[in-house]
């Protein structure tokens, strides 16, 4: 069904770029290319079984480690409301831990260690001590939920 459509607009793209070549303004004002666009991979998923079946094992991946990822997510969560809770009054919970959201986010982000020392150094100036809150998470995090989030993905694979 979807690749009629997707022929369907292709041809109604090519009509309209016959009949419209000397006129640039219909052709850029037209809407329908966007919808092709975005419609040649259905195509192409559509056409290819080779394509199909590593995009159901692509879902089945994604199925099986789902909870593991939310469970991720809620330790992020967990270790955002610790941090908002120890960083309170300190220049750290003004730049990095204001409120849950901008906690989770900037967590989230150490997780994957690309600015790591950007948020620890600016309390471990203040106290070497809270650089342990850091550490603990990074250690769990990295060495432990994502090498098991790995073993998930690799077994379902």
């Amino acid at each position: 069904m979807l690749m009629v459509i997707t022929i369907f607009f292709s041809l109604i793209d090519l009509v309209v770029v016959l009949v419209n070549y000397n006129n640039t303004d219909v052709i850029r004002d037209y809407a329908f290319p966007w919808i092709t666009e975005f419609l040649k991979p259905v195509l192409a998923l559509g056409l290819s079984r080779e394509v199909r079946s590593y995009f159901k094992r692509f879902l089945f991946v994604v199925q099986s480690s789902l909870s593991f990822v939310c469970f991720i997510f809620v330790y992020v969560y967990f270790f955002a409301y610790m941090g908002m809770s120890l960083y309170a009054f300190t220049t750290e919970g003004g730049q990095s831990f204001t409120d849950v959201r901008t906690a989770f986010w900037t967590l989230f982000i150490t997780l994957t260690t690309s600015n790591f020392p950007n948020v620890m150094l600016p309390s471990y100036g203040v106290n070497r001590l809270c650089a342990l809150f850091f550490l603990i998470y990074l250690i769990i995090g990295l060495f432990l939920l994502f090498n098991l989030i790995l073993a998930i993905v690799y077994s379902a694979y």
